[in-house]
Parts: C-alpha cells; structure tokens; sequence
C-alpha cells in the first residue's frame, strides 16, 4: 500500500474497523460496522479506504465508480477533492482506469491546477501511462490533446543529434521518448495530422535516423505503414523497444488474407529484425512482449526457427519460464497442421523447462507434452541431465515414458549416470510400486466378481496378470542394476545406502530395508534422521500403523525418533482418518518415545502437515491444513493447552491465509484465537479483517454459514 495512503488511513478514528466499503455501484462489498463506531459515507478517509479495498480486490469497476462519485458527489472541499485525484492517478495501477475516469480526472486538474503545472516527471508519467497503458476507449482522442501540445512544445526546444562519432553515444534526452510514446498512440487512434507534425520534428532532430527512412518502401501509399515502419525502425535504434513493439503490432495484418496482405512482407521483416534485436538481452516485459509478436506473427508468415531457438536459449539465460511456457504451449497447439514445424527446446532449457512445468499448478497436460516429444522424438539429453530428466519424468507420474527413457539410456558407455542414480532408481521404485498395487488391486476385484466361474481361462484376468508381471519385473530391474552398480555394499557411499533402504520400504521389504541400514550401523556410521523419516513415509504411506511399529522397533535399535518422524506417521494416519492412531501415536511419543512435547516440537509436527519445507508428505495445501486442524482437534489431555495458545492458533491462521483457505482460517481462529486473544488488540483486528474479506470474496459454504462466521468475526465473545 502506497505509503500517502497509510498516512491516510493513520489519520483515521475507525481504521480498525472490519468494513470494507459501503454497497455501492461499484459492488466493492458490505461493510461490517461495530457497535458505535462512526461512519461517514462522504469522507474523505472513507474514499480512500473504499479505493484501496476495492484496488486490493480486483474490483475495477468499483475504482472508477469512486473516482466519479468523488468527482461528482463529494460533499468536501476543493484541496481534499484535488489530492484523492492526485494520490489515485499516481499511484493507482493506471491500466485498471476507463479512458472516460482518466479524461475526468484530467479535467479537473485542468480546472483545479493546471496540467502544465505538473512536475516533469509527473507529466512524464501520464504521458507514458495513456500512451502506453490504457486500454483503447473512445476517450482516446480527447486524451492524447491534452497532453500532445506540452509535448510538442518542448520537443521543438531539443537539438540536433550530433553527427559523426558524438551521435553513437548520445543518448535522446527525456522528451524524445516522450514524443515516441505519444507517437505510436497517435498512429493507434489514426490521427494522422498529428502524428506527421511529431513525425517531422523528429526526423528534423535527427532521431528518425536516416537509415530509418531509407529502409522504408516507396512504393506503398499508405501513410500510416510507412510511418510506423519507419518510427518502428528508429525505436529500434534508441532501444524504445516498448514502442517499436507497439507500432509492429498496429501495422500486422490480421484476418483471413493476411499471408496476401501487402503489409505483411514489410511488417514481417521489420518484426524479425526486432525480435533478433530484442531477443539478445530483454527484460521481463520485453520477453513478454517478444511472445505477444511471435504468437501474433505466425498466422502471417511463419516464424524462423532461429528465433524459436533464440527465444528458448534467452528464456533459460534469464529464467523467464512462464513465457517459456506460453510459447512451448502455442508451437505444440497450432491447429493449422503446423503442430511440428517449430523446434522444440534444446539442452538444458528442456530440464529447466519441465521442472517448472512440474512446479506450476495447471500444466501436468503440457509437460507431459515435451516428455513424450522428448522420447517419441529421441531428442538428445546430454549424459549431465539425463538421470535429472528421468527423475523428474518419474516424479510426475508419467510411467511410460520413464521406463522408455530408464531403457534408452540405461545402456552403453554412460549407462552408469542413470542405473546408479539414487534419485532416478527411489522415483521409479515409487512410481511402479504405485502402478503394481493399483493392478493387484483391479486384479482383486476381478477375482472377487469372476468367484465361482473359471478365473484363470478369463482373457482380462491374463491380461492384468501379465501386466503385474511385466511391471514386477521391471522393478527388479531397475533395483538390481542398482545394487550391481554400488557393490559390494559395504563400501557403498552412505546417501545410496540409504536410498536403497528406502526402496525396500517403498516395496513392502521391510527386512531388507533394515538389513542395508544394519549395513551402516556395522561401519559404525548413524543414519542421519531424514535418511529413517524418508524410509519411514514410503512404510507409512502403504500402513501407517506398522510405520508406528516400526518406530517403536527404532527405539529397541537406538535410533531415537523425533517429532518429524510422529508427524510422518500421524500424516498417514490422517490421510486414512485414523484418530485413534494419532492419539496413540503423539501419546506415545510423549511417554514412550521421550518425544518432548513442547511447543517447539508441536510446531514441528503442525509445520509437517502445512509447511513447504516438508514437501515430501504430498497432498494439497488445503488437505494438509485440513489435517493439522484433526490433528489439533484430536489431542486430548494435557497436549491440548499447548496447540490452543494464541502463538499456534496466528500460526495456522497465517498459514491459511496465505493459501487463501479462507474458510479454513476462520476455523483455526475459532478454535484458537476467538476466546484466547484480545479482541481489540491490533494484529487480531488484522486476522479478522483478511478472514472476513476472503470469506466475502471466495467463500464456499452455504449462505447461512457464510453470514454466521461473518457475525462471529464482527461481535465479541461474551465477557470481552
């Protein structure tokens, strides 16, 4: 929040309140008004919370319905009036205005100060801002004349460039990007006349270079191409690229004949020549904008692939993946039978590449994409990647093309990298050990609805059984090719050892599993506790209760276990809403174990099921925080003051919040804060503000309950 804004809301008697802003036009929401708390409508504090509220939301229609009314309906003075239309045009996002708002405003100013009266980099910034940032409107023309005189006026005080070699380093002084910005609006809203007085004045300066000009065809009649052509070019040269980029786009054709266009072949090539120029060191907006043209360029004419290859390489260099993205995305779903004809990433940009696929929510279907593309296509990986790519490809589940990568590259002379890769064996173990229990499973069911008829002559059932065993014994595989790789074990490196053991309680062997670890206790060296908790999940995925045994079992061994390795085993216990396991479990842990339940070890445990850093639990955030409240709900004893001190309950809250689970905030607050905190201290009024604001914004729950949390966040328990 803009720090003017702040001192605003500072100044303020009811800044604590939970209201948003009144039900107005604008739907910016209901406010919630505490008992003799002071609401006036038409202050201007009240505009100023009611703006930043509905900024804070999204709610654009809501900001440009408040300036009108604070324009029109304001009952305050004139310098209260002039500083909300100060403070909004400068620090609200300007692109969320109507061109209509920003005329109004403008006008006012007119009439109030004087436009011209503005601080240069004032006028500097509205002049970029509606040249630039506002969306096309039928406010336009009457905009770029309020600001196209001032800047016509001070580009006529500029010089010439210097010639010879002063010309190379000049750089255009403030007001040459100016009139650029104001010249491609001009062009834009087509007014011609306009355009040709900035136009000539520039080339008079010199800052339409001559080469410009000369690369311009003649032979076109059309004003505004050869004059967008030509200030494109010069954009080019001062490195105004926001500009030259804007200008591009007017001038490519669009519609169904825009292969026959006669623009196209000039705005093609000026579109190359830009995208090699800006590809070579773009800022994130440039890259951006290098996508916009590339996806806007293709249904002209074909894009080369050196710029494809350019785009990809410049993308990894700067780690602009989301972009990356976008134009892996729109190569792959051309539906003009193109879908092939532009190179896929290469190298290192396709590991980065599909690790953020693999990050990012909503892009499993595209990822899956480039893997499958990578082994149908046999596209090289280099030997340092290849055991990385794998891994990832497991991770995210898509067998097939694991096993066909597991296969390719697990032979010849580099073939090490990937058969004795921990992290490429412990993925597949996981990956195929899931795959065999959910055929067992089918096969299961199969035998229980074929019982009394001939199972073994039914075609199905052969089937899934040969599927098992084919699965089965591509296990067997991957883990024996493994051990060959590292024997004899007992001079293995101990982070394979412990991820051999791992394996074996991914596959049920538990004996094994122990036997590898009693490798490492008899060279005298103790698995670290992540080495037993990551062996501990893959036992406790499959039987949380014989993870609790086993734990006991770490006791009677002397590997004590500590509150990561009970958060494990009550996760998975959760996950079956297993109660009585939890209770046992923290119990034990508290009694048996030596376990010290503190509040710093209860954080640890909570932390297990909602935080990042304990990824290795899986499940969604919202699941995970679902399970921290069971777990907090199904202590009992002397455990309980613990969880529900005031610390933990801001803990999960915050947590929730920020996951934007709002409703499962409200629980946690609830449960943990409602009758544990003060109700007017400053941070608690926060926390029910941001619930209550969510809980309008995106709660789910019926209506009722919606407005009975809503009622429990505005009045106070009894005897408060």
């Amino acid at each position: 929040m803009p720090a003017v804004l702040k001192s605003r809301l500072a100044s303020e008697d009811d800044t604590r309140a939970l209201d948003t802003c009144p039900p107005a036009r604008g739907n910016v929401g209901t406010p919630i008004k505490r008992e003799g708390e002071r609401q006036d409508a038409n202050s201007a504090g009240h505009y100023y919370r009611c703006f930043a509220t509905a900024a804070d939301e999204g709610n654009d229609s809501a900001m440009n319905v408040l300036v009108k009314d604070m324009l029109c309906k304001f009952r305050g003075s004139e310098k209260e009036k002039r500083e909300f239309v100060s403070w909004a045009l400068f620090n609200a996002d300007f692109a969320r205005f109507r061109g209509q708002t920003v005329l109004d405003m403008l006008n006012f100013l007119e009439r109030s100060s004087g436009v011209r009266n503005l601080s240069p980099q004032d006028f500097k910034y509205l002049a970029i801002q509606i040249s630039t940032r506002l969306h096309p409107s039928a406010a336009d023309q009457a905009l770029v004349n309020v600001i196209f005189m001032p800047v016509l006026s001070e580009l006529q005080k500029v010089g010439v460039v210097p010639g010879g070699g002063y010309g190379v380093t000049h750089y255009p002084p403030q007001i040459v990007y100016l009139a650029f910005a104001l010249l491609s609006k001009l062009l834009a809203v087509d007014d011609h006349e306009k355009a040709l007085q900035l136009f000539r004045l520039l080339f008079e300066r010199s800052y339409i270079p001559p080469e410009s000009v000369q690369a311009t065809p003649t032979s076109s009649q059309n004003f505004k191409l050869i004059m967008s052509l030509t200030a494109a070019r010069a954009c080019i040269h001062w490195g105004y690229r926001t500009f030259a980029h804007r200008l591009i786009i007017g001038i490519l054709p669009s519609g169904p004949d825009t292969q026959q266009s006669p623009a196209g072949s000039e705005a093609t090539s000026l579109a190359t020549d830009f995208l090699y120029s800006t590809l070579t060191s773009p800022r994130r907006p440039e890259f951006s904008s290098c996508i916009d043209l590339i996806i806007r360029l293709h249904p002209v004419s074909p894009v080369e692939n050196g710029i494809i290859r350019t785009a990809y390489a410049c993308a990894a260099q700067h780690n602009y993946a989301h972009d990356a993205t976008r134009l892996y995305a729109f190569t792959r779903q051309l539906d003009d039978g193109t879908k092939q004809l532009y190179p896929a990433p290469q190298n290192d940009q396709l590991l980065w590449l599909l690790k953020y696929m693999a990050a990012e929510r909503g892009l499993t279907h595209l990822a899956r994409t480039l893997v499958t593309e990578v082994t149908e296509q046999a596209i090289f990986l280099p030997v340092r990647l290849r055991a990385d790519f794998i891994a990832t490809v497991a991770s995210q589940g898509f067998a097939t093309c694991a096993r066909k990568l597991w296969e390719r590259y697990s032979t010849g002379k580099d073939r090490q990298t990937i058969v004795g890769s921990a992290a490429v064996m412990v993925r597949m173990m996981s990956l195929f050990s899931s795959l065999i229990r959910q055929k067992e499973e089918a096969l299961v069911e199969l035998e229980q609805r074929h019982s009394g008829a001939a199972f073994l002559d039914n075609q199905d059932d052969r089937v899934l059984e040969e599927r098992i065993s084919d699965l089965v014994r591509f296990v067997d595989k991957v883990l024996s090719e493994f051990v060959r790789s590292h024997e004899p074990l007992e001079s293995a490196q101990h982070e394979n050892l412990t991820s051999l053991a791992r394996a074996y309680f991914i596959m049920g062997d538990v004996n094994k599993g122990f036997d590898v670890f009693k490798i490492i206790l008899d060279r005298k060296e103790v698995p670290d506790l992540y080495d037993i908790n990551t062996a501990l999940t893959s036992l406790a995925e499959r039987h949380p209760r014989s993870a609790a045994r086993i734990a006991e079992r770490m006791i009677e061994r002397g590997l004590k276990p500590d509150s990561v390795t009970v958060g494990t085993v009550v996760h998975h216990a959760l996950l079956r809403k297993d109660l009585e396991l939890v209770q046992d479990v923290v119990t034990q842990g508290s009694n048996s174990w030596g376990v010290n339940f503190d509040m710093k070890t209860i954080s640890s445990l909570l932390r297990a099921s909602v935080g990042k850093d304990f990824d290795v639990f899986g499940g969604s955030v919202r699941s995970r925080l679902e399970e921290a409240f069971d777990i907090i709900t199904s202590l009992r004893g002397p455990n309980a003051s613990i969880v529900s001190s005031p610390q933990m309950g801001k803990y999960m809250v915050y947590e929730s919040l920020r996951a934007r689970e709002f409703e499962i905030a409200f629980k946690f607050w609830n449960a943990l804060l409602r009758g544990n905190a003060q109700w007017s201290d400053e941070e608690q009024v926060f926390i029910r503000r941001q619930i209550a604001k969510g809980i309008r914004k995106q709660g789910k729950s019926a209506k009722q309950n919606l407005r009975w949390m809503l009622r429990q966040l505005r009045e106070p328990p009894k005897g408060t």
